[in-house]
């Protein structure tokens, strides 16, 4: 019984106390310039004070990149649809982001889009349609479903094809 014991502890019991840290990415760096070959300790130290200074500048860069092309891409159309009673609705963004949600009284949803949107609206009458601030008129009825294209130039409608 004592062997099966010893066995136990050396073997199969496991250490609550490991703990795994993680270095910053920094000192991985800084570590990496100190191990690079046929360097003497002045041109460590210079190699680690130059990549210390330069990592602020490299993340600021960076996000002023990122940034920019933020700000490149304007989006010239918002749709504010706000509603007074529950509705579901799908919009197509630009012919490739689908949206579907349903909004009850008093909500908001807010989109951005380059070219149009495709909405297809199972509550019309419940919905009201704001394009860049301005409240655009289009045939609305309660519990009646519309299909319509939201452009910059207007509203164009979607009839299904007659069965006749």
């Amino acid at each position: 019984m004592l062997f099966i014991y010893i066995i136990y502890i050396t073997f199969l019991k496991t250490s609550s106390n490991d703990n795994v840290t993680e270095k910053p990415f920094e000192e991985i760096m800084l570590n990496k310039e100190m191990a690079k070959p046929n360097l003497d300790t002045t041109q460590q130290k210079v190699a680690q004070l130059e990549l210390a200074r330069q990592t602020p500048s490299i993340i600021k860069n960076t996000e002023e990149k990122v940034n920019n092309l933020i700000k490149t891409q304007p989006q010239d159309l918002e749709l504010k649809i706000v509603a007074s009673d529950k509705s579901w609705i799908r919009v197509v963004v630009d012919e490739k982001d689908n949206n579907e949600f349903i909004l009850t009284n008093g909500m908001t949803k807010v989109l951005n889009a380059d070219k149009q949107y495709f909405l297809h609206i199972g509550n019309s009458g419940a919905v009201k349609l704001f394009l860049n601030n301005k409240e655009l008129e289009f045939s609305k009825e309660l519990n009646r479903v519309r299909k319509l294209i939201v452009k910059k130039d207007g509203i164009e409608y979607l009839r299904r094809p007659s069965t006749n």
